[in-house]
């Protein structure tokens, strides 16, 4: 086990790193898109997370919300991880994912933060404001890692494969088992804290309709 966190976590500091040079160029992208050509790149990511509001369902409990994000987020990086056909496509991948998460958390995009905000069931526990800001911190440190050591692991492979070094299927094979032993139960932990953090900044259904109504009019305004 031991031979195996090093193996993929210091091993491979280096491609992680690349990756988070290709997620840093990505939100500095989705900071200068503006406009039209915002809400046009904007549009693809949107749909998925309608898709991914979809499985959540009508007030999910922090067990669902937890699991949705867990294998949505463990999906994503298992593909970028398998994108290591060559060694730029992980990190042109991890771009276009870092541009897309910028661009839905800005402001600027209403729709998206209002399919963000999952009404919980009535009466359900509220995390106090420690725990949810702990848990906030938990997940901007552990998701972010996660993703460039996939992506990290993905460019390695591209090297390995497009040096004719080793076969793509032998090579994603142990790749995909060291991502599924160790990365995985991570997301499995940052999942966790993330739906408690949902959680904490949740509205009701009541101060959904009041705080939307508002909302609209400006929007229509600016449009």
């Amino acid at each position: 086990m031991t031979e195996g966190l090093h193996q993929v976590f210091v091993g491979h500091s280096g491609p992680a790193l690349l990756a988070a040079a290709a997620c840093a160029v990505g939100l500095g992208l989705s900071v200068l898109l503006r406009g039209r050509a915002a809400r046009l790149v904007a549009w693809p990511p949107l749909q998925t997370l309608r898709l991914v509001r979809r499985l959540l369902g009508t007030q999910p409990g922090l067990v669902r919300t937890a699991l949705v994000i867990w294998l949505f987020n463990s999906a994503v990086m298992l593909g970028l991880l398998a994108g290591g056909v060559r060694p730029w496509l992980p990190l042109a991948l991890a771009g276009w994912t870092a541009l897309n998460v910028g661009l839905l958390s800005s402001s600027a995009q209403p729709r998206a933060r209002r399919l963000l905000d999952v009404a919980p069931p009535p009466g359900a526990w509220r995390p106090p404001a420690g725990v949810a800001l702990g848990c906030g911190a938990v997940v901007l440190l552990v998701e972010p890692v996660c993703l460039c050591y996939a992506v990290g692991l993905g460019v390695a492979m591209g090297r390995q494969v497009a040096g004719r070094d080793a076969a793509y299927a032998g090579e994603l094979a142990w790749r995909a088992s060291a991502y599924g032993r160790l990365i995985v139960p991570l997301l499995l932990a940052a999942a966790a804290a993330e739906s408690v953090a949902v959680r904490a900044g949740a509205r009701s259904s009541e101060s959904r309709k009041g705080q939307d109504a508002g909302e609209e009019q400006p929007v229509r305004d600016s449009q």
